[in-house]
C-alpha cells in the first residue's frame, strides 16, 4: 500500500482520550437545597419522565438503524448533541442522556459497547471545538469532514455530504422528538 493511499483512521488509537460533551446544558447548582428544589420541580412537572421517554425513543431510533457502525455512531453523536442543544436544564438533559445509553445498552448492546470503546465521539467533539462557527464553515460541516476522515475518505466530497446529511438529519429528528414531548 503506497503512502498516498489513505487508510481509515484507527479510532481506537486514542481510546484513552475522553472529552465531555454535555456542556450545552446548564450547570447544576452547588447548593444542596437548591439542587433538591430543582430536582423536585423537574420531577413534579413531569420533565424527568419526559426525559426518560425521550432517551428511550431516540435509542430505539438508533438501534433500529440497519447500517454500518460509523453511520450509527454519527447518528448517536447527533442525538447526544441535539439533547444538549435543546434541553437547557442539566437534570433533564442528564436524565435523557442516561436513558438513551441505558436503552441502547439493552436494545443494541454491541453498538453501545463499541460507542464506549471507540474514540469517534472525541474526534467529533474536537472537530466542533477546533474553530469558531462561521458562515462558510459550520458545525455540521466540521463534523461531516471528521466523519469522512474516520471512513478514510477525507478527499471524497460524497463522504462529507453523506456525513453532513446524516448529522443534520438526526439532529433535526432529535429536536422534533423533543418538541413533540412538550417539556415544561
Amino acid at each position: 500500500m503506497s503512502e498516498e493511499t489513505k487508510r481509515p483512521v484507527d479510532i481506537n488509537e486514542d481510546a484513552d482520550m475522553k472529552i465531555a460533551g454535555l456542556e450545552e446544558a446548564g450547570e447544576l447548582p452547588e447548593d444542596p437545597a437548591t439542587l433538591t428544589e430543582q430536582l423536585e420541580h423537574q420531577t413534579l412537572n413531569g420533565n424527568l419522565d419526559r426525559a426518560k421517554r425521550l432517551g428511550g425513543l431516540l435509542a430505539g431510533m438508533i438501534a433500529a438503524m440497519e447500517t454500518e457502525f460509523n453511520r450509527q455512531a454519527l447518528a448517536a453523536f447527533a442525538v447526544e448533541t441535539g439533547i444538549g442543544q435543546a434541553i437547557d436544564n442539566e437534570f433533564v438533559a442528564r436524565t435523557a442522556h442516561s436513558a438513551f445509553y441505558e436503552t441502547l445498552r439493552l436494545a443494541a448492546p454491541e453498538l453501545e459497547i463499541r460507542l464506549q470503546e471507540t474514540g469517534a465521539f472525541s474526534f467529533y467533539y474536537l472537530s466542533m471545538r477546533e474553530a469558531p462557527e462561521t458562515e462558510d464553515r459550520d458545525i455540521a460541516g466540521r463534523v461531516a469532514e471528521t466523519y469522512a476522515v474516520l471512513l478514510g475518505r477525507e478527499n471524497e466530497s460524497a463522504a462529507v455530504e453523506e456525513g453532513q446529511e446524516l448529522f443534520t438529519g438526526y439532529l433535526t429528528k432529535t429536536h422534533e422528538v423533543i418538541e413533540g414531548l412538550s417539556f415544561v
